[in-house]
C-alpha cells in the first residue's frame, strides 16, 4: 500500500500540471514575446537612465476600452516607433547527407516595435493618461502573411529628458 502522503503529493502534482497546462492553452505570448518584451523594458529603463530619470511602471499590461485602438494605435506607430528585435524561427532542418552540412528552413520574420503614447495625443486622451504618464505599446510584425499583432500596452511614468529616439516604422521594417 502507497503511503497516504505519497498519495496526497501524486495527486497534488497531477492538479498542477493540469492546472498549468489550463493556463497555459489561453496565453497568447511566446517564449520570444516575453524576451522582447523584456527588451523593450530594457531599452526604456536604459533610456531613462541616460535622461537621469527613474523607469516605472505605473500600470502593467493595460487593455484599454477605446474605440478603434489597435487601428488608431498602429497609425500613431508609423509616425514614430523603437525597434526592439527580429526572430526568425527554424520550421525544419534537414538530414546531414555526404558530409554536407545540415540546411535550415525558416519561418517568416517577425519585427518587433514599441512606439510611445503621450498624453497630450489624442490616442492618450482617449485612454485617460494622466499628466506625468505615457504608454508604451509593443507590437510584432509577421512578414508572411503580413499582420500586426498587439502584446503588450503599459503605462510608465513619464520623463521630459527623455530621448526616445524614434523613427519612421517604414524607416524600421527598410533597414531591419
Amino acid at each position: 500500500m502507497v503511503p497516504s502522503y505519497r498519495l496526497f503529493h501524486r495527486l497534488f502534482l497531477l492538479i498542477a500540471v493540469l492546472t498549468v497546462g489550463v493556463l497555459s492553452l489561453h496565453s497568447k505570448e511566446t517564449d520570444t514575446d516575453w524576451l522582447m518584451r523584456s527588451r523593450a523594458y530594457g531599452h526604456q529603463a536604459t533610456v531613462y537612465r541616460q535622461a537621469d530619470a527613474e523607469w516605472r511602471q505605473v500600470r502593467k499590461n493595460i487593455k484599454p476600452d477605446v474605440p478603434k485602438f489597435v487601428e488608431r494605435a498602429l497609425e500613431q506607430a508609423a509616425a514614430g516607433s523603437v525597434y526592439v528585435g527580429i526572430h526568425r524561427s527554424i520550421i525544419r532542418t534537414s538530414k546531414r547527407r555526404m558530409g554536407l552540412p545540415r540546411v535550415r528552413v525558416f519561418g517568416p520574420k517577425e519585427l518587433y516595435f514599441y512606439h510611445v503614447i503621450e498624453p497630450t495625443h489624442d490616442l492618450g486622451k482617449d485612454m485617460e493618461l494622466f499628466d506625468g504618464t505615457v504608454a508604451t505599446v509593443l507590437w510584432k510584425h509577421v512578414a508572411s502573411p503580413p499582420s500586426f499583432h498587439l502584446l503588450n500596452v503599459d503605462v510608465i511614468k513619464k520623463s521630459d529628458n527623455v530621448k526616445w529616439g524614434l523613427q519612421k516604422l517604414n524607416v524600421i521594417f527598410r533597414h531591419h
